[in-house]
């Protein structure tokens, strides 16, 4: 088990490392690119949402879908996965330290991420880093990080209330 451990916090240390390289790649894609980017995304969803629901998504609002699916999956839900990713990654990388170093780290690195990101893209031509975008990504990474230390306190919890019942029938 504890060889496990071991291998599984450096393969998902690497895991981290290649998600984060490829989020700070995405940001260096010049403006024209990353709009192609979003718009062939974009018409893919709209063609999914329109499989369900015809007639949902239609010429006029395909820039507001379009802005909608930018922010929400190239914004909150990628950060929201590297939270994830980090969040079991500092976990078992520093699981020996105090509790809440793990937490710390992950704070520093998902605003780190979402900050150098914007800034980047600030400096890309045809790109706009904004503050309200570096809000978004920090709330995808934070999401997942309190879903994943909510789960971690009910574990804990579940497991304190069977060790006391145990005590109590004996």
């Amino acid at each position: 088990m504890r060889l496990l451990k071991a291998n599984l916090k450096w393969f998902l240390l690497g895991i981290f490392i290649a998600l984060n390289i490829f989020i700070i790649a995405e940001s260096f894609m010049g403006g024209d690119a990353s709009g192609a980017q979003s718009g062939r995304f974009a018409d893919i969803a709209a063609q999914a949402v329109n499989f369900f629901k015809p007639g949902t998504i239609v010429p006029e609002n395909i820039g507001e879908f379009n802005g909608f699916l930018r922010k929400f999956v190239g914004h909150y839900s990628l950060f929201a996965l590297d939270g994830l990713v980090g969040f079991f990654t500092f976990k078992l990388l520093l699981s020996e330290k105090k509790w809440y170093l793990p937490l710390i780290a992950n704070l520093s690195v998902g605003f780190g991420m979402a900050a150098l990101t914007e800034i980047i893209q600030f400096l890309i031509p045809d790109r706009a880093g904004l503050i309200t975008d570096v809000f978004i990504d920090f709330a995808g990474y934070l999401t997942s990080l309190l879903i994943a230390y909510l789960i971690l306190l009910f574990i804990h919890i579940h497991k304190n209330r069977k060790i006391k019942n145990r005590a109590n029938i004996e």
